[in-house]
C-alpha cells in the first residue's frame, strides 16, 4: 500500500493538499478521482510513499485516511508539475494557489494521455530588439522552423489587446493553424480553438502566460512579446511574474525562448552581458522620423506670477496647427488622467489626501463638462471641488502635474475650434471600445489625448506624437522608472511617422531619446552597475517579510546574528505602506544566483522558514 499527497482541483484558491492511499504505486501527476465531502473530485498526485515509511505521519493526521477512488486516463506532464513545484516554492505560497492562477481550469478537461517531453532541442534564450512592425517578421521565421519540426509555438501576450494585435500582423497565411487563448473569451471559443490544436500537427497559440500549459510535449518553442510590460506580473498576491514562468518552463521543456520588446529589459541586458542570453538587434531605420526635445523649464520658458503656465510648447502648439491643416492624425500622451495628478495648499503646503485611506486626491473634470470633482484612486472615494486643506483649513489650493483633462483645457484655449477625443480608463471601460473611438477620431480629424490605454489602442502611425510630460514618469517612487520612461519612448516613436516631440522640465542630457544608440548603451552599461551596487534587481531579489512587530524584531535580530556576506545578503526595514500599527515589515535583498527559480539555495530556504508560520512573505512585492 502507498500513501498520496494530492492537490485538490477546487474553485478554493487555498485549499490545503490532502492525503490518500491506493494498493498500488501511482506517478507524480496522475490525475485520480478522490472522495471530498460527500462528493467525488479530481485530484493531481504530488508525491508518493510507501505505507511502512508514512506511520508516524498518518498517525498525527485528524481524520481517517480514504482510499482514491479512481484512477483517470490523465496525467500532468513531469515538466508541468515542476513548474507548478517550483513556483509554489519560489513565491512561497500555497501550491494550491499557485495552481489556480497559472493553470486556467480548462487545462484538466483537454489533458493528453501521460505523455511527456521528447527532447528535439534544447534551451536557448535570445533577446529580439527592434520595431513590432521587425519582431513581427522575426518572428514568422521562428513559426517555419518550428512548424517544420511539427511542434506548437506559444507567443505569450500580456492583455487580450496585446494577443490581438499580434494576431492580426502575424495570422496571415496560417489562419487555420493561429489561435487566441484569452480568459476573456467565452468558454465555448476557447474550447473550439483547444481542440483545433490538438487536431492540427503544429499551431501558432497567441495568449497570455498561463495557456502555455495546454501544450505540453507538443510544444517547440515560448516568445514572450512586449516583455517590458509590467502587466505580466499579477496584480494581486503572491504577485507571480508569468515572464518567469515561461523562461522556466522553456528551460524545463528544453526548448527555444525569445522575448522581444522595442526596448531590451535591463534585466535580459544583465543576461546577455553574463553570455547566458543571445542579443537579435533587428534594424530599426528612423526613417523620416523627426525627433524634438522641448525644455519647458529653460529660462525663456519660465512661467511668470502674471503668465498662464505652460502644458504645450508654443513650437508644439505650432506644428499641432500645421498638422491639423494636413489632416494628420496627432496623439499626445500623458501618464496620468484628469486635471492634477496631486493638489498642494499654498498655505502650509500640504499634499491633499485622502481622509479614509490618506492616498493624494486627483482633480476631474465630468467627460460631459460637468463639475470638477477630486477622487481617490485607493478607495475610490469622491470628494466636492470645495473640499479644503484637513491640516489648515485654507481654500488656497493649487493643483499640480499634467493630466489628459489638463491637456484637453489647454489646448481649447490655444486652438478655440479644435476638436479632441480623450482615451482613458475614465471616458471607456474596455480595450476595443477604446480601439474603436481611436478609429473615429482620425477619420473625423481629432486630437487624441490618452494614457497608457490610448498607446496600446492606436492601430495606425500618427504623424505627430507628444509626450506631454516626460518627467511624470522619472517622478514614479520607483527605481526603474528612467527603465520605463525609455521604453515608453522608444513605443510612441515606433507608431509615429513624421514629428515625435518629448516635453520636458529637466535637462536633456537626463532623457534618452529614440534612436540615440550610442547613449543608450552608455546608460545601460552604468544602469547595471548602479543596480549591482545599490542590490537592486536584477542582481538581487528583494524578499518581504510582514509580521508582527515582535515577530519581525526578532526575525531581523536572527539575521543580523547570522553574518551573512553583506554582498550576498543584506535587509532593512520598509515604512509606510497598507501596515496596521500592530505590523511590520522587513526587506530581504538576496543575490539572484542565491534564489532562482527551481535553485534556491538551502542557506536561504532554512533563513525564511525563521521568519514564522504567521507571517506574509512576498517576493519582488512592489517591483
Amino acid at each position: 500500500m502507498y500513501i498520496f499527497e494530492i492537490l485538490p482541483i477546487t474553485k478554493n484558491r487555498f485549499a490545503d493538499t490532502l492525503t490518500y492511499f491506493y494498493s498500488e504505486k501511482l506517478d507524480e501527476g496522475q490525475v485520480v478521482k478522490i472522495p471530498f465531502r460527500k462528493k467525488d473530485i479530481q485530484g493531481i498526485i504530488l508525491s508518493c510513499i510507501p505505507a511502512e515509511e508514512g506511520k508516524a505521519f498518518i498517525k498525527t493526521l485528524n481524520y481517517k485516511l480514504r482510499p482514491i477512488s479512481k484512477i483517470e486516463k490523465e496525467k500532468i506532464g513531469k515538466a508541468e508539475l515542476k513548474v507548478l513545484k517550483d513556483a509554489s516554492e519560489y513565491y512561497r505560497s500555497p501550491i494550491s494557489l499557485v495552481q489556480s492562477i497559472i493553470f486556467p481550469e480548462i487545462i484538466f478537461k483537454y489533458l493528453k494521455e501521460g505523455e511527456d517531453t521528447k527532447k528535439i532541442d534544447f534551451y536557448k534564450k535570445t533577446i529580439v530588439n527592434g520595431s513590432f512592425e521587425k519582431r513581427m517578421s522575426f518572428y514568422k521565421n521562428i513559426i517555419r522552423v518550428t512548424f517544420a519540426k511539427n511542434k506548437n509555438i506559444f507567443i505569450s501576450a500580456p492583455t487580450l489587446r496585446d494577443a490581438k494585435k499580434i494576431y492580426e500582423h502575424i495570422s496571415q497565411g496560417i489562419e487555420d493553424k493561429c489561435f487566441i487563448l484569452h480568459s476573456s473569451l467565452t468558454q465555448k471559443t476557447i474550447r473550439e480553438n483547444v481542440l483545433n490544436i490538438m487536431k492540427n500537427k503544429s499551431s501558432l497559440i497567441i495568449g497570455t502566460p498561463q495557456y502555455v500549459f495546454l501544450n505540453g510535449s507538443s510544444l517547440g518553442g515560448i516568445i514572450i512579446e512586449n516583455e517590458h510590460k509590467n502587466l505580466y506580473k499579477t496584480r494581486l498576491s503572491p504577485f507571480i511574474d508569468g515572464r518567469i514562468i515561461l523562461d522556466h518552463y522553456a528551460k524545463t521543456l528544453e526548448i527555444p525562448l525569445y522575448s522581444g520588446d522595442s526596448f531590451a529589459s535591463l534585466s535580459n541586458m544583465k543576461e546577455v552581458e553574463e553570455k547566458k542570453a543571445k542579443l537579435e538587434r533587428l534594424e530599426n531605420p528612423k526613417g523620416n522620423l523627426k525627433i524634438v526635445y522641448e525644455n519647458l523649464g529653460d529660462k525663456d520658458e519660465a512661467p511668470k506670477r502674471h503668465k498662464k503656465w505652460r502644458v504645450i510648447s508654443e513650437s508644439a502648439i505650432k506644428n499641432i496647427k500645421e498638422t491639423l491643416e494636413k489632416n494628420g492624425k496627432i496623439f499626445i500622451y500623458t501618464l496620468r488622467k484628469g486635471l492634477s495628478t496631486m493638489t498642494i495648499c499654498r498655505e502650509c503646503h500640504k499634499t491633499l489626501s485622502c481622509p479614509n485611506c490618506g492616498r493624494p486626491l486627483v482633480l476631474l473634470i465630468g467627460r460631459d463638462g460637468g463639475d470638477r470633482t477630486f477622487i481617490c484612486y485607493g478607495c475610490r472615494n469622491k470628494f466636492p471641488s470645495t473640499t479644503v486643506c484637513d491640516r489648515c483649513g485654507s481654500w488656497n489650493l493649487s493643483p499640480l502635474g499634467i493630466g489628459t483633462d489638463s491637456v484637453s483645457e489647454y489646448i481649447k484655449e490655444e486652438i478655440p475650434d479644435v476638436k479632441l477625443e480623450i482615451v482613458d480608463s475614465l471616458s471607456y471601460d474596455s480595450p476595443e471600445k477604446a480601439s474603436r473611438a481611436i478609429e473615429k477620431a482620425f477619420s473625423e480629424n481629432k486630437i487624441l489625448i490618452g494614457t497608457e490605454m490610448a498607446l496600446q489602442a492606436i492601430k495606425e502611425k500618427t504623424d505627430l506624437s507628444i509626450v506631454a510630460s516626460a518627467d511624470s514618469l522619472l517622478s514614479m517612487p520607483t527605481f526603474d522608472s528612467d527603465e520605463r520612461l525609455m521604453s515608453l519612448l522608444d513605443e510612441i516613436g515606433n507608431i509615429t511617422q513624421k514629428t515625435f516631440i518629448v516635453q520636458s522640465r529637466i535637462e536633456k542630457d537626463f532623457l534618452i531619446l529614440p534612436y540615440d544608440e550610442k547613449k543608450k548603451n552608455k546608460w545601460i552599461k552604468e544602469s547595471l552597475a548602479d543596480r549591482n551596487d545599490f542590490m537592486f534587481p536584477p542582481y538581487f531579489v528583494h524578499i518581504s517579510v510582514i509580521g508582527g512587530v515582535d515577530r519581525i524584531n526578532r526575525f531581523a535580530q536572527y539575521l543580523k546574528s547570522k553574518n551573512f556576506d553583506e554582498n550576498d545578503i543584506n535587509f532593512y526595514f520598509k515604512k509606510g505602506g497598507p501596515l496596521t500599527i500592530t505590523q511590520k515589515e522587513v526587506v530581504i535583498a538576496i543575490k539572484s544566483s542565491l534564489y532562482e527559480i527551481g535553485n534556491i539555495a538551502e542557506q536561504i530556504k532554512e533563513l525564511l522558514s525563521q521568519s514564522g508560520r504567521d507571517s506574509k512573505i512576498y517576493i519582488n512585492k512592489s517591483i
